[in-house]
């Protein structure tokens, strides 16, 4: 049962009596359920940018979300008018309490471990798209539960890609018949059949990692066919973090993130970057792939907005997302990197 809508009312602003407080504990549990059990990982992104949007963004309502936010609040208060002024606050606010319980739970009703995993990932790395490098801070106690949000969304992503970087070992059962002991026929082929996989799970990250160290070591880029000291430092940002997000798999972690920043700093840049000034002349064009379905799920500023500066060009506006205005070459490159990767883990490769 969730424990806090309180003090996320609180910090918000919004006064609600206990009944109310109760019956928007139950409507965000039941959002967390679907979240959590959805078979459309850009549906969990789309959920995650309505709901963190409540902090300054001027995103518009998204289609769809809202009104499955509305009809869960319907469902223990019939009375809940979701036009009223106070409705937009109140559903997103309902919304963001459900994201935080995706990411607090380590088991949800109904839904599987792999799944809540799943999902626990695809919010995890919508968080940290959205809240790494945020504009301004929100000051107060507020602060701290955005904080606490982004600090826990960041673990989340690290312990995973610590846990999937893990080479495995040999199965129990094919380690005995090595050391000579006696096992059936049907164990043994289980045992040969997992321990393959695990070697071939393993090649594929010693063959990934050392790509990325011989990436990150040599700072040339494949995509320009020349070393990152001669491209600008707007355009070694953006390149390192699109061709780091082509070499590694998995959540974009920002331990990993930083791989594209030590790259894109040897072509180095003391001045923060404006992306009001590259959404005006772009240094960078996405692939097509990216550029064509951000025409539809995936336009959401608030979640991607460096992706969106690059496919909107100069319609690009500041006011729409959450990120700082300017950004460091290394922030520039992590964020790039980030954005591509919750791409990659959301929709077509890249």
């Amino acid at each position: 049962m969730i424990k806090d809508v309180g003090e996320w009312f609180r910090v918000f602003g919004v006064t609600a009596n206990d009944d109310r407080l109760t019956q928007r504990r139950h409507s965000a549990a039941r959002i967390a359920n679907s979240i959590a059990s959805s078979s459309s990982k850009i549906g969990i992104v789309r959920y995650v940018s309505y709901a963190i949007s409540i902090i300054r963004s001027t995103e518009p309502d998204l289609e769809g979300i809202c009104d499955e936010v509305a009809e869960e609040i319907k469902e223990d208060q019939p009375s809940f008018d979701p036009h009223a002024d106070s409705a937009r606050m109140d559903m997103r606010l309902t919304a963001l309490i459900a994201v935080s319980e995706v990411l607090s739970q380590i088991q949800i009703d109904g839904v599987s471990s792999s799944k809540l995993r799943s999902a626990k990932q695809i919010v995890a790395q919508a968080v940290c798209s959205a809240l790494r490098f945020r504009a301004d801070s929100v000051g107060g106690f507020l602060e701290g539960k955005i904080s606490d949000l982004l600090a826990r969304s960041e673990n989340i992503l690290s312990d995973l890609d610590s846990e999937r970087r893990t080479r495995k070992t040999l199965a129990v059962t094919l380690d005995r018949t090595v050391a000579g002991q006696e096992v059936s026929l049907a164990s043994l082929q289980t045992s040969f059949s997992k321990s393959l996989r695990s070697l071939q799970a393993a090649q594929k990250l010693d063959a990934e990692e050392l790509q990325a160290l011989w990436w990150t070591f040599s700072a040339f880029s494949y995509t320009m066919r020349k070393h990152y000291s001669l491209a600008t430092p707007a355009e070694a940002a953006l390149l390192a973090g699109y061709e780091l997000s082509e070499i590694l798999s998995g959540p974009g972690s920002l331990g990993l993130a930083q791989l594209a920043a030590r790259t894109a700093s040897s072509s180095p840049s003391a001045e923060k970057i404006s992306l009001e000034n590259i959404a005006k002349e772009p240094v960078f064009t996405l692939p097509e792939v990216v550029r064509s379905s951000f025409a539809s799920d995936y336009d959401l500023p608030t979640i991607f907005p460096v992706i969106c500066l690059l496919r909107n060009g100069d319609q690009w506006k500041i006011e729409s997302c959450l990120v700082s205005g300017a950004l460091t070459q290394s922030e520039l490159a992590i964020q790039m990197f980030s954005e591509l990767r919750l791409f990659a883990e959301t929709g077509p490769s890249v």
